[in-house]
């Protein structure tokens, strides 16, 4: 499994370096690139199985970047973050395709759950392929 997070969060990025659950993961991450265009580029070119995108981060453009790797990518498991509680940004989001929509602040534990089920399901998708 190929992971992309993208947040400058370090509680993010200390959970996401510190996840291990003995399968083969790649972990990449983007912090400091913020245009949507630079963000696409990276994206493409580490082509992740799952991207976590943090909204704190790149907002107001990431609904745009999610928007354009949805036109080219229907299946990319995307999950969303942000510490925005507003229920406009939910319903904006949400018909994007994303696999889930996490509110700030994620604790580790609920964060490595998500892994592991994203993970089962990317190995049994790949078993009945």
């Amino acid at each position: 499994m190929k992971v992309l997070l993208i947040s400058n969060d370090n509680s993010l990025q200390t959970m996401f370096n510190n996840y291990n659950n003995g399968q083969n993961i790649t972990k990449n991450f983007i912090s400091k690139i913020t245009a949507p265009f630079d963000v696409l580029v990276e994206f493409y070119s580490i082509k992740p199985s799952v991207l976590i995108i943090d909204d704190d981060l790149l907002k107001p453009h990431t609904e745009k970047i999610i928007e354009t790797i949805r036109k080219f990518d229907k299946e990319e498991i995307i999950l969303f973050i942000t510490s925005n509680t507003s229920f406009e940004l939910g319903k904006k989001i949400t018909p994007l395709g994303i696999y889930y929509y996490c509110i700030k602040p994620v604790t580790e534990e609920n964060f490595y759950e998500l892994l592991d089920a994203i993970n089962k399901t990317i190995t049994k998708k790949h078993l009945t392929s």
